[in-house]
């Protein structure tokens, strides 16, 4: 039954064990080979993906920049803004205590002149907060 099995085999130099061995260990190469073929491909679609993940961050920092530069331009804006109406509010509280210390010592002006003059700053009053509120508004809402 020995020489029928070794009869079998391409090479009768070499012995059934070291035979099988030999397909085993090609078996496992075989297998290994599979294996990093399989790797090789997750490597390559994880470099893809990092690559994507790149870009991405690239351009959440552009707009991320684009979003600083436009709030300390909005910071300016509002700034130069709340200056400019606290002059104006200024002004407006003099000019009343000019026309009320006016009217009521002096007698200089009239009661229809004082509220002609009144009703004028309250319009104008109206007017420099319509335009703070629209350039406010149209602020808040520039598109990114």
């Amino acid at each position: 039954m020995y020489l029928i099995s070794l009869k079998k085999f391409p090479c009768r130099n070499i012995l059934p064990t070291e035979h099988l061995f030999d397909i085993i260990k090609k078996k496992k190469v075989t297998g290994i080979e599979t294996r990093l073929t399989h790797i090789e491909t997750d490597i390559t679609g994880i470099k893809t993906e990092m690559t994507d993940i790149k870009d991405t961050v690239n351009r959440i920092e552009n707009r991320q920049n684009a979003i600083f530069e436009q709030t300390a331009g909005l910071i300016e804006f509002r700034t130069g803004v709340i200056s400019t109406l606290q002059e104006i509010n200024e002004n407006q509280k003099s000019i009343s205590e000019v026309l009320a210390s006016m009217k009521y010592k002096s007698g200089i002006c009239g009661d229809a002149q004082y509220s002609v003059v009144q009703d004028c700053w309250k319009n104008i009053e109206q007017a420099v907060r319509l335009l703070f509120f629209s350039l406010l508004f149209h602020g808040l809402f520039v598109s990114y």
